[in-house]
Parts: structure tokens; C-alpha cells; sequence
């Protein structure tokens, strides 16, 4: 069956993949029936256990209330303040490196809810109840206090009850509901191979298209797999995603993989690593780090990351677009200056990268001798 990732037909504005979400993230909380000040502090709380994560809090300037104010957790906190400028894209430029958003509630819906028992709040929860189809937790000064009539009615079977004493197992749960990205594998197939004299996607170190051997090997592990080509390909090749960033090599991959698909994590690889196996797929994918703008592969925890043996995470993506606004174009760069998780692989050897016949000579020699 012939299939056509992309198709060539004219349309004014090229199709491009956009990132799946709520009112401002899919993992995102609002929190309700408490006090701006105490909505604030559960925040700042929850975000100092949730240091691994990039979350952001979303609550209103109380001095104008038409702006905004983003807040960053980081080891630098960066407070984005709006004026009346503010556009809905800003909204979701802001959010789309996060894994967590939280929301005060008092200002703004969310689409999943944390409810306090205030009941000093209870009129001004009372007025929100439409707001409030999606309870993930109520949180509770004492075991017996009690639940409003009217809040008990939209509690359902994942709505979590804590004291406040059990913040911390709060956090865990919040945590645990991170829902990682599906993982799509992309073959790295579309290189000039100038120093090889011939197509390095096509060599066949193990009696197949190298490229083919690697998305072989994806696919029986699950992974729906494609190869990224740059130029001219088999037009009856299955699942191939042609550059839409032309002469940028490994990079224009990476980009063109997420304008296909934005909502997925990317394992990329290269088909120029013949010493590439199963067990080193399984291994980079068992070890996977959603937290992590990605998780790459390293000779050593010293030394550089690999960016064609990396899986890349949705948020990634534009990170890897302000890069090229600054000028790079190597997708190394990205890495090394962003937070990964980095892993050694079992066998070195899989790292090999081959360019040039003495290194395939080499490679084919090597290969016989662990057959």
C-alpha cells in the first residue's frame, strides 16, 4: 500500500502539526475555593517538590487586572507581566515548554480542579460549580470536615481526598499523572553522503537497506516509524517524511518530524550507525525522561550527547526554533545547552557513526567478527 506523508499539492499556507491542548496545557490544574494569598502559597509548595518539571503558575496581576503574570519555577524565576497587548498565540508560546500548569482558579478556569474546603469561600466556590467538571482533588483541614452538598455531587471515582497535612502525597499523585508523549521513531535516511560516495541509508551491513533495518527493528518493537528523507526517494516508500527545511541535515529531520506530528516524542536515529541493535533501542526507550526536553545517548556522562541516537520530547520543538533564531543550526548545540537526561549505552560501538569506505570497511570487518 502506497502512502504519501506529505503530500505535493499547492495550499497558501503549508500544513503544519500544533500542540494539543487545554485552555492552556493538557497536564494543567486550577485551584479553587480558597484566598488568592493561600492559592499562592499551595503553588509556591507544590512547585518546590516538583523541582524536576518545568511548571509554570498562571494568575492575574492584582493591581490591573487585565494583565497576566506567567511564573517560571526555575532556579531564576522569571515573571512575564503583560500589558494590554497580550495575544491568545503569547498565551501558548509561554506555556508550551511546561509539564505542569497551574491556574488560579479565583480568575481563570482550568480543566482539571483542586478544591479547598475554605468556608469562608464557600459562597465564591458556589458561583464557580460550572467550572467545576473535573475534580482531581479536594484537600481538607481535618478528616471529618466536611464537603459541601453541592461540591459532594461533582466529586467522581479519580477525585482524590487529602489533608492538608498530605500535601506531599499530593504532589506524588500529581506527579504520577503525567501522561508522557506517544513515541513515534524517526531513521535519519536523507544525508548528501558526500564523504561516502554513496548513499550511507542504502549500505547493507546486515542484508537489508540499512535505513530499513533500523525502522525494522522500531516497528517490532511497536514504535510507529519513519524515514526522514531530504531530496529524492522511492515514491512508492511507505511512511517517509520529506524536509521541510532543506540543506539543514539531521535538524531539518527533527523539525520537519514535529511539524508532522507536534503531539508526539521523537527516538531519532541515524541510518549511518550499523552497530545499532535492539537491545540499545530497548534501552533508550525504557529509560526515557519525559521531564527532559529529551534523553540522549553519551559515550560518557562527560562527554557530548548524541543527537542521532536521541529521543526528543514535544516541548523541545520550540526551543529548537529560538536556536535557529540565535543562528544554530546543530542539533548538538540544542542539547548540550538544555536540560537532558543523558544515558551510557551498554556497547559503545553503537555510537560509531560511519562516513567514509575505510570507516564501512571497517565497520563490515568488525560486524563478521560478532556474527
Amino acid at each position: 500500500m502506497r502512502i504519501e506523508i506529505m503530500k505535493e499539492t499547492h495550499k497558501k499556507h503549508p500544513p503544519a502539526s500544533r500542540l494539543k491542548a487545554n485552555h492552556y496545557h493538557k497536564n494543567e490544574f486550577g485551584i479553587y475555593g480558597t484566598d488568592c494569598k493561600s492559592i499562592t502559597e499551595f503553588v509556591n509548595q507544590v512547585l518546590g517538590k516538583l523541582e524536576h518539571y518545568n511548571t509554570i503558575y498562571v494568575d492575574a496581576d492584582h493591581h490591573a487586572e487585565n494583565q497576566k503574570v506567567f511564573k517560571q519555577n526555575s532556579e531564576k524565576q522569571f515573571h512575564y507581566q503583560y500589558s494590554e497587548n497580550l495575544y491568545e498565540q503569547d498565551k501558548k508560546l509561554e506555556v508550551e515548554t511546561a509539564d505542569f500548569v497551574f491556574v488560579n482558579g479565583n480568575h481563570y478556569p482550568a480543566s482539571n480542579q483542586i478544591v479547598f474546603i475554605n468556608p469562608k469561600k464557600e459562597a465564591s466556590l458556589k458561583k464557580r460549580i460550572d467550572q467545576l467538571d473535573s475534580i482531581f482533588a479536594v484537600i481538607i483541614d481535618k478528616r471529618k470536615e466536611e464537603i459541601y452538598p453541592f461540591l459532594k455531587d461533582k466529586l467522581q471515582k479519580h477525585t482524590h481526598i487529602i489533608r492538608k497535612k498530605e500535601i506531599g502525597n499530593l504532589v506524588q499523585i500529581i506527579e504520577g499523572s503525567l501522561t508522557k508523549a506517544p513515541l513515534k521513531a524517526l531513521v535519519l535516511a536523507g544525508g548528501k553522503s558526500m564523504r561516502m560516495g554513496e548513499d550511507k541509508s542504502e549500505l547493507k551491513y546486515h542484508g537489508v537497506k540499512q535505513s530499513h533495518y533500523i525502522k525494522n527493528i522500531c516497528e517490532e518493537l511497536g514504535l510507529e516509524t519513519y524515514l526522514s528523507k531530504a531530496y529524492h526517494y522511492d515514491r512508492d516508500e511507505t511512511k517517509v517524511i520529506k524536509d521541510r527545511m532543506v540543506d539543514m541535515g539531521p535538524l531539518g529531520g527533527i523539525i520537519s518530524a514535529f511539524m508532522y506530528d507536534r503531539n508526539s516524542a521523537w527516538l531519532v536515529i541515524a541510518s549511518d550507525m550499523p552497530f545499532v541493535d535492539k537491545a540499545a533501542i530497548q534501552k533508550i526507550v525504557k529509560e526515557r525522561q519525559s521531564s527532559y526536553y529529551a534523553t540522549s545517548y553519551s559515550k560518557t556522562l562527560d562527554e557530548f550527547p548524541e543527537p542521532t541516537f536521541t529521543i526528543y520530547e514535544p516541548k523541545i520543538y520550540s526551543r529548537i526554533l529560538d536556536f535557529m533564531s540565535l543562528g544554530y543550526t546543530c542539533p548538538r548545540k540544542v542539547l548540550i545547552n538544555s536540560d537532558i537526561q543523558k544515558i551510557i549505552p551498554t556497547n559503545t560501538d553503537v555510537l560509531r557513526n560511519i562516513n567514509t569506505p575505510q570507516e564501512k570497511k571497517a565497520a563490515l570487518t568488525d560486524l563478521n567478527k560478532n556474527k
